[in-house]
């Protein structure tokens, strides 16, 4: 009984670690799957260019904070590009908000793209946010989705092994799963394999 009590209160506080990510990860789901349902006005877009002096190390991660902090893009860092003519590409994405800054091949100058995204795309922006790193607050978001995870997994476990310790007649219980487990399995392998 102390493993059954100890697994019924991991059961109930995994739920509640789940609840508050698994009501996110639905609304903001709701904009993909029902694109209809929402209005979907265009982005606002805006472009400057600006003038660009660094002499700094020449490394993407240290040449693309410097740009962020000096003409304040916002967002998590995206991994910077090297262009055919020389100059530098480095984008900086949060949910919402788009920028874009390309650098000329002499580094004297920067064009700066900006992307305001619409209510529905913003709602989509968080839920894929996702991957460690851009700073404290994206770190925070993908422990609490990493935990979330965790918990959805733990919850299912326990919630099995309390289902199977509280019903004599299992019968009905294991077809169900069978199925739900099956349904999950044959959709993954054709959303991998299909043409």
């Amino acid at each position: 009984m102390k493993l059954f009590t100890l697994l019924r209160k991991i059961h109930l506080y995994s739920s509640l670690v789940l609840l508050t990510f698994v009501i996110m990860y639905f609304v903001t789901g709701y904009p993909m799957i029902h694109h209809d349902w929402f209005a979907n006005p265009d982005p606002v877009k805006s472009t400057r260019t600006e003038p660009l002096t660094y002499a700094g190390p020449m490394e993407p991660e240290a040449y693309s904070r410097h740009l962020q902090e000096t003409f304040d893009l916002r967002g998590k860092r995206q991994p910077g590009k090297r262009m055919d003519d020389g100059g530098w590409r480095f984008r900086y994405v949060r949910p919402g908000t788009f920028h874009e800054a390309v650098v000329t091949a002499a580094g004297d100058s920067v064009r700066i793209f900006r992307r305001e995204e619409n209510a529905r795309t913003t709602l989509v922006g968080f839920h894929r946010l996702h991957g460690y790193g851009g700073g404290w607050l994206y770190d925070i978001w993908v422990v609490l989705y990493d935990l979330a995870s965790l918990s959805l997994i733990v919850f299912s476990l326990t919630g099995i092994y309390l289902w199977y310790r509280l019903t004599k007649r299992r019968l009905l219980g294991w077809v169900i799963l069978g199925i739900s487990y099956g349904y999950a399995g044959v959709t993954v392998l054709y959303l991998m394999y299909a043409p």
